[in-house]
């Protein structure tokens, strides 16, 4: 990250940064928008993605057709602005030796702990930020990096100062609540295609992608690995795995294939069972809920413009899908979506994005319920250093 401010840097802006969309925070919502005339016209805290052009850009170029480095640009006061790039330390020296040639001057005083508002979070959350694939992500680990988590964790540090355990236990409640959310802004959520052989799953992990990643054959037990893809569910990361099609076989390479489909499906975040009209429910179906952990389980129902599955009966949701049919696939993502994030934290929530800071709030939970303060501060200045990674025995 690197940040700049001054009376010019409106103008620096206008010359070597082009948007390429806005958003803005409503009641906890991202709303998008197309870029404005004026690339200086930036509201505060306002996030912008766009290119960075070191060699500067023309007023009239369109900024599409610009070729540069993708960056984040954020207002965070009248002068002052946050440049966020993916390019490593390579990216950030160009831009760096740009904002030197323009006449800022570079001020080398500060550095990790010199404020006692500064933390390991804010840096980890900057990390973390240069792997973020969407907006969705991007922005509330953008609220991290600007201190949410960090001032959360301080706060929780004056509530056990003054005694106030109950007041200190609702608040790590909170940040736990946020814990499953945080942990998948940069690790993918693991979504499972599963069902019986030809049930659809190669065809229903095309459709989703949008190309031919998988096989599809009217033979059975084509898929015989699993097939992984990476991309996104409404802003949010994901990995979709197209198991082997679970039933008896005493081929060794495809047996070898549905153990493996079993695996899967026990480190599922979200199972989608596929049922075919022309098989219906089958024992199988049953087989592979039973290797199910989680809670999230959508039956989808594979062919419905060959017709409907007879006599389905199931406490899941439900949908029927077509790949002849798109929107019934952006009906079956919008599901997914739901049921991988429910409520969307409002803008500024404090969130622990990485698994030290789960366990190490849960190991404060457990201080607490047991009356240990002494250790439950210990903890907590912990995760504001960056030694939270160590286990902590509780």
């Amino acid at each position: 990250m690197i940040e700049f401010q001054g009376s010019h840097a409106a103008e620096w802006i206008r010359e070597h940064w082009s948007p390429s969309f806005a958003v803005r925070a409503s009641s906890g919502h991202f709303e998008l928008s197309a870029p404005s005339a004026s690339r200086a016209e930036l509201k505060q805290n306002s996030i912008r993605f766009g290119l960075f052009s070191a060699s500067g850009l023309s007023a009239s170029n369109d900024s599409h057709s610009i070729a540069g480095e993708a960056v984040v640009l954020c207002r965070t006061g009248s002068d002052c602005y946050e440049l966020h790039c993916h390019g490593g330390l390579a990216a950030a020296n160009i831009i760096v030796q740009c904002l030197k040639d323009a006449g800022f001057e570079q001020d080398n005083r500060r550095g990790f702990g010199d404020s006692p508002e500064e933390s390991a979070i804010d840096y980890q959350a900057i990390e973390d930020l240069q792997r973020s694939v969407s907006i969705e992500t991007a922005s509330l680990l953008m609220d991290q990096s600007r201190g949410a988590l960090s001032k959360a964790v301080r706060n929780l540090m004056v509530l056990i100062n003054k005694g106030d355990t109950n007041g200190a236990v609702d608040s790590v409640r909170e940040l736990i609540r946020w814990a499953e959310l945080g942990t998948h802004l940069v690790e993918p959520w693991k979504i499972v295609l599963a069902g019986p052989p030809n049930s659809g799953k190669s065809s229903l992990l095309n459709a989703i992608l949008g190309y031919q990643r998988a096989i599809v054959h009217e033979q059975a037990g084509t898929t015989r690995d699993l097939l992984t893809e990476h991309t996104s569910v409404g802003g949010w990361p994901v990995v979709i795995v197209d198991s082997a099609g679970v039933r008896e076989t005493e081929d060794r390479i495809e047996g070898a294939g549905i153990a493996a489909s079993f695996v899967a499906v026990g480190s599922a975040n979200c199972l989608l069972l596929l049922v075919s009209p022309e098989l219906g429910w089958q024992a199988e179906h049953n087989a592979i809920l039973s290797g199910y952990r989680g809670d999230r389980v959508i039956v989808v129902e594979t062919k419905s413009d060959l017709g409907s599955v007879k006599g389905l009966s199931v406490n899941y949701p439900s949908i029927a899908t077509s790949v002849a049919e798109p929107q019934s696939i952006e009906r079956l993502l919008h599901a997914v979506e739901r049921a991988l994030v429910p409520h969307i934290p409002p803008s500024g929530t404090a969130i622990p994005f990485r698994r030290e800071h789960v366990e190490a709030f849960q190991a404060v939970q457990e201080y607490l319920s047991d009356g240990k303060t002494a250790e439950s501060l210990e903890v907590l200045k912990d995760i504001l250093s960056g030694a939270s990674s160590q286990e902590i025995p509780y």
